[in-house]
């Protein structure tokens, strides 16, 4: 089975460990009942006056195979468990009764220790471990005591059976807390890839074909099975496949870093189009590198963005088709915003009037000091600013006068106000009042100097 495979298939994984773990024990079965014949033999060959009945040993590795047939039956799962611990359990004390009946012979010592380090094998709970080991040693010692008379003898025998089932303690519960801690990695790896809210892909870097996926994935490109996405080529999945040059290209591109972020259209099994970012990069599994594939749906995103950009270009032309003049600065004089009147008084565009300053554009300081001025006032006092005639020169020397409307506005980001202005340019009307009002000083004039009288009234 693949490392892909047990990294997404928790299913499998499981029962792919369940099938391991079986096989394991299978093989202390066969062990055990081959181990327990093959010692006897050995130990008649060197003493053939030890006690030992065949029989026994007969009678429990006949058990073992028992056992060992029934473990390919399912139906007999919970019964084998039980099964398995009376016959362990009585061949443990039946070795205890062969070293007490040879006088603590070292021979069938040793064939006691291998064979509880054998059955510990089998033996998955940490509490079965405590309680078996626990019983057994208790077992030796009474053993020990009731059968030697020699205080060294029993320090030595103790001693030696008891540093081992300490040693064995020690060791099995290790295994079981790094496979419990193992356990709890492997679940946790499987929880964040399977319930992950993107698509999630692992590919081969070399051919980009799909090794595995997540039921996210499977559901975003509406698959009917995982396996129908398993296989294809990452190229596959996009709208506008690359063709082999630019899939080159691609590759090549991310090798430079590893890691790369593309916003793309991708297409489903149904035809369904939909925007994704994939984001590709590569991580080690065991002895090879593997492409980590992530693809976020942002279909919303990008219909946002496509209509924040709409009403942004749709503002851009109300603004630059006012004939006011209509700007927006930071707190230090800069444009951020300005409409089409704005740059056509200083003889450029919008664009290349963003992130400059009237300064830049007037060969007299003191011009660009006095707005500077009047923008301050109101970045400082946070107030609204009116002035009902303003006079202004723009770039080709005419002079304009503008009422002009200061308003303190705040820009995102910044803690001082920036400034938005409004300017209407009534340079004609003022010219316009001037030429009233001298036509008026000219007509009184001309009535004054006619000797006749001249009035007029109104209908009342």
């Amino acid at each position: 089975m693949q490392i892909s495979d047990l990294i997404l298939n928790k299913n499998i994984d499981e029962a792919d460990g369940r099938n391991k773990e079986l096989n394991v024990y299978r093989i202390i079965l066969l062990l055990c009942s081959t181990f327990t014949l093959l010692l006897r033999y050995l130990f008649i060959k060197e003493e053939p006056n030890v006690f030992d009945p065949l029989v026994i040993r007969v009678v429990f590795s006949f058990m073992l195979l028992i056992i060992f047939v029934l473990t390919y039956f399912k139906e007999y799962e919970e019964r084998i468990v039980y099964l398995n611990y009376m016959v362990f359990c009585f061949y443990s004390f039946h070795a205890l009764v062969l070293i007490h009946r040879n006088n603590f012979s070292i021979n069938y010592i040793i064939e006691f220790i291998i064979l509880v380090m054998i059955i510990c094998l089998a033996f998955r709970e940490r509490i079965h471990i405590y309680i078996y080991i626990g019983i057994i040693f208790f077992s030796f010692v009474i053993s020990c005591l009731m059968h030697e008379s020699n205080f060294t003898d029993r320090f030595v025998n103790i001693s030696l059976v008891g540093i081992f089932c300490g040693a064995i303690l020690i060791f099995f519960d290790s295994r079981i807390e790094i496979e419990d801690e193992l356990r709890v990695r492997e679940d946790l790896l499987n929880t964040v890839f399977n319930e992950s809210p993107d698509s999630i892909f692992l590919a081969d870097p070399s051919s980009s074909m799909i090794i595995n996926c997540n039921d996210r994935a499977q559901n975003t490109f509406e698959a009917t099975d995982r396996q129908d996405l398993i296989g294809n080529n990452l190229n596959y999945l996009l709208k506008f496949p690359y063709s082999p040059g630019a899939w080159n290209n691609f590759k090549k591109k991310f090798e430079k870093n590893k890691f790369l972020i593309q916003e793309l259209e991708f297409k489903t099994f149904s035809s369904k189009v939909f925007w994704g970012s994939q984001a590709i990069t590569e991580i080690k599994v065991g002895s090879g590198y593997l492409w980590l594939v992530r693809i976020t749906d942002i279909t919303e995103r990008v219909k946002d963005k496509k209509t924040i950009e709409e009403n942004r270009k749709m503002l851009r032309q109300v603004i630059d088709l006012v004939p006011n003049l209509i700007f927006l600065k930071d707190n230090s004089g800069r444009f951020v915003v300005a409409n089409q009147a704005v740059a056509d008084r200083y003889n450029t565009t919008p664009e290349m009037l963003i992130g400059k300053t009237d300064g830049d554009f007037y060969d007299e300081p003191h011009i660009a000091k006095k707005i500077m001025s009047d923008d301050m006032e109101v970045i400082k006092t946070g107030k609204e600013k009116f002035l009902p005639e303003e006079y202004f020169r723009d770039k080709n020397g005419n002079i304009l006068i503008l009422q002009m409307t200061r308003i303190p506005f705040y820009i995102e980001e910044d803690r001082k106000p920036g400034v938005l202005g409004i300017a209407i340019d009534i340079t004609e009307r003022v010219k316009d009042k001037l030429t009233l009002d001298e036509n008026r000083k000219m007509l009184r004039q001309i009535i004054d100097l006619v000797p006749h009288q001249i009035y007029l009234k109104d209908r009342s």
